[in-house]
């Protein structure tokens, strides 16, 4: 931590401003909360504030506890609350801090360290962005992570839902259960855990244990397909290097891991939210186009058995 955050931990408790008016560091009405820190739509929160820790009236400290809370205008992309960029030069390390990216953004080419950072609704980090050591990621539904993003050693990012866009270099670990990743590049060390409903390699189901993180060892042009626990369709090619210009890969040294989970309702195939006759054509469909069935009853095989076995839970329908 740098002189001036340590100033700054020591020296001002966190306050904040409701509709401009200031309140001391408590808990009054309106909703408002001691360490909470807003960024409106047209705001920027720039590094120098943060060095600061004073932002339109409220004062903060970099410190675990404090949340920063960005907003904006959904429809505007132009107007909405922004930090940074921060960290250009040297990583800026937030001391612990929550950032709440709402409809707000973390702008481009920002380096940052020690932090929370939770995507949702139609927050996003910016493109080419940098998260280092300390870095949590919580990424929900409609948060989106720019292109060209690097998450490093040190860094974790916990997917539920949203987007990583194209060409994010994983250097750390990244944990996803839903949404989407676009072309990753795993370099030596990194991490790409998968939460799955099911996944073949080629066409063919590998033997899975439910619940057991299972390492995928296979790399080359084999192309990995699978339902993840969200319901999201997620494919990649297990290419160990870049070919020509297409930037992903997985290089020798990293991880790819696959943990299988029991569907909320099995017999519910297609993922509609209705359990009905077209799960079971969406079923055989699935053999019927890409020549495999689903290794429903995980023995490591995918043949007639499964098929009755999905049968049977088509006939039972959902509890």
């Amino acid at each position: 931590m740098s002189v001036s955050h340590g100033l700054n931990a020591l020296m001002v408790r966190s306050t904040v401003v409701v509709s401009g008016v200031l309140l001391g560091g408590g808990l009054l009405g309106g909703g408002s909360t001691l360490g909470q820190v807003v960024v409106e739509a047209g705001q920027t929160l720039t590094e120098d504030d943060l060095l600061a820790g004073v932002f339109e009236g409220q004062t903060f400290s970099l410190e675990p506890g404090t949340v920063i809370r960005v907003e904006g205008n959904t429809f505007d992309l132009a107007g909405r609350g922004r930090i940074g960029p921060v960290g250009v030069e040297t990583p800026f390390d937030f001391g612990g801090v929550t950032i709440e990216l709402v409809t707000g953004e973390l702008d481009g080419a920002s380096r940052v360290e020690n932090v929370t950072i939770r995507l949702t609704e139609l927050g996003r980090t910016d493109n080419s962005s940098e998260f280092g050591d300390g870095v949590t990621i919580d990424l929900q539904t409609d948060g989106t992570v720019g292109i060209f993003t690097s998450v490093l050693g040190g860094a974790v990012v916990h997917q539920t839902g949203g987007l990583i866009a194209f060409s994010p270099a994983i250097l750390g670990i990244v944990n996803q259960s839903g949404g989407e990743i676009n072309s990753p590049r795993v370099f030596e060390g990194g991490e790409l855990n998968l939460t799955v409903q099911d996944v073949v390699i080629d066409g063919v189901t590998p033997p899975l244990d439910v619940g057991l993180r299972t390492p995928i060892e296979e790399r080359g042009e084999f192309l990995l397909e699978a339902t993840l626990e969200s319901g999201n369709p997620q494919a990649f090619l297990l290419r160990p290097d870049q070919v020509g210009n297409e930037p992903f890969f997985f290089q020798p040294g990293s991880l790819l891991t696959v943990t299988l989970t029991p569907r909320p309702c099995p017999a519910e195939f297609n993922n509609d939210g209705v359990a009905d006759f077209f799960d079971v054509l969406s079923y055989l469909r699935t053999f019927d186009a890409a020549g495999r069935f689903l290794d429903l009853d995980h023995d490591g095989d995918a043949d007639a058995d499964d098929v009755a076995a999905f049968l049977n839970t088509a006939a039972d329908g959902c509890p």
